[in-house]
């Protein structure tokens, strides 16, 4: 199964970036493996 395309809208560009601002690494680290599991199976998640 190939890569699909993720697009993150400007709102989440700037949601993410606040989230990267606070420092709260937890979170960081949770939507880097929410995001790079979308590439490969966008329809079930995690």
């Amino acid at each position: 199964m190939g890569q699909y395309k993720v697009i993150i809208s400007e709102r989440a560009q700037k949601n993410l970036l606040t989230i990267q601002k606070s420092g709260d690494k937890a979170s960081i680290k949770k939507i880097e493996k929410i995001i790079a599991e979308l590439y490969v199976h966008p329809e079930t998640g995690i």
